[in-house]
């Protein structure tokens, strides 16, 4: 963190010293960085009578020593010796000798500043604003200085200037160019109208947009600034650790618990490339802090029975292009687990969570706007509720800080309104969803809910009137409105300081509400709610969720805890309400370890030339009778092909399926299942690939949907009769299926593979052949041969063209390497076979199909979109076939 500091302490004085130079009228040109010049040369400046200044910048959070002051004046006066004026200028603490010193020998020592970057960026921004007005610029919108300096500094050191001689006329003209770039960009950014002016000048952005944020959550009253002097042993001095912000509350989601608070803010004007030292910094920081209140005698607080300890960073960038941006994803592996303290709950805060808490709240504060906006607390079983609706209260719970979900109460004595703010995108499922835990949250009670979506219009009307009908609760149509919501915007913020004192805080009376019935809206599958609480233990307590893939879940939250102990970490999880794309994401997570995919192909060809839209709009209309007749599953949904958006040309229907035990809607007695077909045209023949999941059934119910579309097809003449079935007797030869197995270790044409390595094979020898003496027993006894190891294809029993004539080749597993976004040298395995056609009673027969494996490392788990990643293992998979089938001439 020191050498970061520091770096940007050099970049503030460099620019401070340049603009301070504009004053002076008699200077031609100057270089920032001079490649022309030695290395001890930071800025030179060249005159018009001839002379040259030049300049070298140190700044460092040591003491400078007389010795390597004098030492570096020598060197800077040496390494430029035809220079007629040499100046050093330092930004640091100076040794007691130093004091006072202007000059040594024929080096300027320009007057001491100490390493503040707040006082450096002060300065900066005063000096910016007066060369602007000397132009005949307006004054520099004060909220935005700050910003401006900091990009200005990237401008300075990472645009063509550096190194770069700039003319003084040309260097002004540059300089109030970029300033009037970046204010208009600055005006923009909704962090600068977030955070205007403080009245304490020193009061950085970043704690400024914190601040406002306390005050939008009912963190009132907290501690700023708190430091503890640490003496470091390699500097042989004190430094300062400084803690922003901390306070306590009373725990709205544990019974006589507190909750102790600290909060750190990075901010700056784009995100680093690598976090870690903004981490590392925290983490040792929170550590340090939580030792020195436990001396103190702070922590535990004296309020309640038991204190929990939260540590909140909020890492916030300026750039609008990073407003978005899930930072939390970039950051996680440096949550290390040796780092942190076990008895405190670790909480990052990005861009994208601060955002959305931010644009919930004013939404809400928009509605109903005479009273104040109060959170809702889950019911659990770690808290009680006196009334029939649950707690809420002005104060959010330090474990909803970065939630994608947020539940707002606006309550007078008569009526009460359950505002929810969800921040993932508008589908029908999450609405399906978000309803259920709605109603859950409140038994049912509320007068009016209102569910927030970022992107949802009026399109989407007809979805929500069959999905609130689906509930069959004659109420819930009259009470539940869908809306948009914006994000915040400068005049909604202007008024939350002034509004604050006169709204009216009244609480609805609960007394007088009636007994209601909610088991049939709430008794739903388990993959149809929005599990919390009590709901959500069986399924976090199965075996299948090992106590990492918690820890992971978390992680992918914004929320690292040390402990791997299970039960710790289901009561962490329980409180804490979820998005359904993060349930999902983790539901994803669990499934694809316990079950692989098997994809099968059938391939039609068409009678004439058609594109696939008009295939796709004669398919027959799905009878969901008929494809689950004499089965015990259940369609969730609706079947239908749509375009895929991430595939062109390609429609899919994606259907979910249940087996269920009706008594209980718990995921441990529920058995899910996923079906994917897809369809596409390629080379005159239409393609439909059906992947199947989980049971038989959903294997029958695929078969059933292709065979009725098929019979539709070919009555009305659009497809021939006969499909293109991959058989095992499709090939002419041995010979020739083997080569056709062994080819998919062949990834020349793929761009997401980079290496490929067959290590499982399975055959038998074909009676039918000639089989040398020494394997004839293994023939004569039909023995089915398994091979595992490393790059099988390259045997010399696999590999010999004449030995491929003797085997009846049924399985090859590839193993395949990939890299995807940040995951580097991944691992993917395909087994293609003939769906065990050695073991066919009727003879070696089966239908060529593929079972892709993802393995689970640890990055791959902690993808905020696994999902994403197997879509397009899965497509590259798909092309590498088709290429194979051309290859063969089979299409």
């Amino acid at each position: 963190m020191g050498g970061q500091h520091s770096l940007r302490g050099y970049l503030v004085q460099s620019l401070i010293t340049v603009i301070d130079s504009l004053s002076n009228n008699d200077w031609g040109s100057v270089t920032l960085e001079p490649n022309k010049e030695s290395e001890k040369v930071d800025i030179k400046w060249t005159y018009s009578n001839g002379e040259k200044k030049v300049a070298q910048v140190k700044s460092s959070i040591n003491t400078f020593k007389y010795f390597k002051v004098q030492q570096w004046c020598t060197e800077l006066e040496n390494s430029t010796p035809d220079a007629t004026h040499y100046e050093l200028i330092l930004v640091g603490h100076p040794a007691e000798k130093l004091i006072g010193l202007d000059k040594l020998d024929n080096v300027i020592i320009a007057p001491f500043k100490p390493l503040n970057m707040n006082s450096l960026l002060d300065e900066a921004s005063v000096k910016i604003d007066k060369f602007y007005e000397a132009h005949g610029k307006a004054k520099i919108t004060a909220s935005v200085r700050e910003l401006l300096v900091k990009i200005l500094i990237q401008e300075m050191n990472f645009n063509a200037i550096s190194g770069k001689e700039v003319l003084r006329t040309e260097f002004e003209a540059l300089l109030l160019e970029w300033i009037e770039t970046i204010e208009k960009q600055i005006i923009l950014n909704p962090w600068s109208l977030f955070a205007p002016p403080h009245a304490d000048e020193n009061v950085s952005l970043g704690n400024r947009i914190v601040e406002n944020i306390f005050e939008l959550i009912g963190w009132n009253n907290f501690n700023k600034n708190e430091i503890i002097k640490l003496y470091d042993e390699h500097l042989g001095e004190e430094i300062d650790q400084i803690l922003d912000f901390r306070g306590e509350i009373e725990s709205g989601l544990m019974d006589n618990t507190d909750d102790f608070i600290m909060v750190n803010v990075e901010h700056d004007v784009t995100y680093p490339d690598d976090p870690k030292d903004i981490i590392y910094s925290h983490i040792e920081r929170t550590n340090l802090f939580s030792k020195h209140f436990k001396n103190e005698h702070k922590i535990p607080v004296k309020r309640n029975e038991e204190t929990k300890i939260y540590s909140i960073l909020f890492s916030l960038s300026s750039d609008n292009t990073e407003l978005n941006e899930d930072f939390i994803y970039k950051s996680y592996e440096y949550f290390r687990r040796e780092k942190l303290e076990e008895d405190i709950q670790y909480l990052m805060v990005d861009n994208a969570h601060a955002t959305f808490l931010i644009s919930s709240i004013i939404s809400a504060k928009n509605y109903r706007q005479e009273l104040p906006v109060k959170f809702l607390y889950p019911i659990t079983d770690l808290n009680s509720s006196p009334g029939k609706i649950g707690k809420r209260d002005l104060q959010l719970p330090p474990q909803y800080i970065n939630s994608s979900v947020i539940p707002i109460v606006k309550e007078s004595y008569d009526k009460i309104s359950i505002l929810l703010y969800c921040s993932d995108k508008f589908s029908p499922d999450y609405l399906k969803k978000l309803i259920w835990l709605i109603i859950s949250l409140t038994s049912g009670y509320g007068n009016e809910y209102k569910i927030y979506f970022p992107d949802y219009d009026n399109n989407y009307d007809n979805d929500v009137k069959d999905i609130v009908r689906s509930f069959n609760d004659p109420e819930l149509i009259a009470k539940l409105k869908v809306e948009k919501f914006d994000r915040v915007d400068s005049n909604a913020i202007s008024n939350i300081k002034a509004n604050s004192s006169l709204l009216s805080n009244e609480i609805y009376n609960e007394t007088t509400l009636p007994s209601k019935d909610t088991s049939k809206i709430l008794n739903k599958a388990f993959i149809e709610i929005l599990p919390y609480g009590d709901v959500l233990k069986p399924f976090l307590k199965t075996d299948a969720i090992l106590s990492n893939d918690l820890k992971i879940f978390l992680s992918k939250r914004g929320l690292f805890v040390k402990s791997a102990d299970k039960k710790k970490l289901i009561a962490a999880i329980t409180p804490i309400l979820f998005s359904p794309r993060e349930l999902e994401d983790f539901k994803e997570m669990i499934d694809i370890k316990e079950k692989t995919a098997k994809t099968s192909q059938e391939i039609f060809k068409l009678t004439s030339k058609k594109s696939i839209e008009e295939v796709v709009k004669e398919f027959a209309p799905i009878n969901i009778d008929n494809i689950t007749k004499d089965t015990n599953t259940k369609i969730l949904g609706t079947p239908k092909f749509q375009e895929n958006p991430e595939r062109p040309k390609e429609y899919i229907m994606e259907l979910k399926t249940e087996k269920k035990d009706p008594t209980n809607y718990l995921s441990v007695n529920t058995l899910y299942g996923k079906i994917l077909i897809s369809c596409r045209i390629d080379n005159g023949n239409l393609l439909i690939n059906s992947v199947k999941t989980t049971t038989v059934d959903d294997k029958l119910i695929a078969s059933r949907i292709i065979t009725a579309n098929k019979n539709n097809l070919v009555d009305k003449k659009i497809i021939e009769n006969d499909s293109i079935q991959l058989l095992f007797s499709r090939f002419g030869s041995n010979r020739e299926r083997v080569n056709f197995l062994l080819s998919f270790s062949n990834i020349s044409d793929s761009v997401l593979f980079s290496e490929a390595e067959i290590q499982k094979i399975k055959y038998k020898f074909d009676k039918n052949q000639t089989i040398p003496d020494g394997l004839k027993d293994r023939s004569e006894r039909d023995i089915v041969t398994y091979l595992n190891g490393k790059d099988l294809g390259g045997l010399i029993d696999i590999s010999d063209e004449e030995f491929k004539k003797l085997l009846l080749l049924d399985e090859v597993e590839v193993h395949y390497k990939y890299n995807w976004q940040n995951i580097k040298n991944g691992w993917y395995s395909v087994k293609y076979n003939f769906s065990n056609s050695l073991y066919n009673k009727k003879g070696v027969e089966g239908v060529f199909r593929s079972e892709p494996y993802l393995y689970l490392s640890d990055p791959v788990k902690k993808l905020s979109n696994i999902d994403r990643l197997k879509k397009d293992l899965a497509n590259a998979i798909e092309d590498l076939k088709i290429t194979k089938l051309k290859e063969y001439n089979i299409i």
